[in-house]
């Protein structure tokens, strides 16, 4: 899973909730920027934890909401224009998620 750099309030947050859902996880790069989280995501390197006003802009992910939530202000992304990798299968079959009826809000363009 791509994430935020590990002194970021974005990482710090994201530890906390994983922590408390019992939920671990490894990263397998940090980003300097959401920006690069995305862009990651959409070429298929895992999914990432975002605010979801960062997936302006991003047609090629879908967002997903977790079960228990991981606040108010994170979603969870994954790429929509291709399978799921191993890890990220994995990762979803581990957590329960709720996606929109239409299997996924795609981001604005």
């Amino acid at each position: 899973m791509p994430a935020p750099r590990s002194d970021s309030a974005l990482r710090a947050r994201i530890d906390v909730a994983c922590e408390e859902a019992g939920l671990h996880r490894r990263s397998i790069f940090e980003a300097d920027t959401i920006a690069d989280l995305l862009s990651a995501v959409e070429h298929g390197i895992g999914i990432a934890l975002v605010p979801p006003e960062t997936m302006v802009g991003h047609p090629h992910l879908r967002t997903g909401n977790t079960e228990p939530e991981i606040g108010r202000e994170l979603v969870m992304v994954y790429a929509a224009n291709r399978p799921p990798s191993p890890a990220t299968d994995r990762f979803l079959s581990t957590i329960e998620h709720s996606l929109p009826s239409d299997g996924g809000r795609r981001s604005e363009p």
